[in-house]
């Protein structure tokens, strides 16, 4: 605006206007309910928690098979060469 009175008064009508408690009120209520409110979620939903317990079940299989492995007896695959070396330790044992 240009005319400098009309300025002020218009300026002076927004400060009451902001300085008003009812006004203030409005606001504060109005910024209270736009704020995001977070849920508590289900742990079982939640994709952190869901691959921490996937892993520890892998973890836990794991462990599992490798404790039946090692408790049967197996046989150790052997090479052509490993054969032929015992066929020949064997072989000059007996002579």
């Amino acid at each position: 605006m240009k005319n400098k009175n009309q300025q002020a008064h218009v300026h002076s009508k927004m400060e009451a206007v902001q300085n008003c408690t009812s006004v203030k009120e409005q606001i504060q209520a109005s910024q209270e309910l736009a704020k995001r409110v977070f849920k508590k979620r289900n742990l079982e939903l939640c994709a952190i928690e869901r691959g921490k317990r996937l892993k520890k079940e892998r973890d836990d299989s794991r462990a599992e098979t490798l404790l039946l492995v090692e408790q049967k007896p197996h046989t150790k695959l052997r090479r052509s060469h490993e054969t032929g070396k015992e066929a020949m330790i064997a072989g000059s044992k007996d002579t």
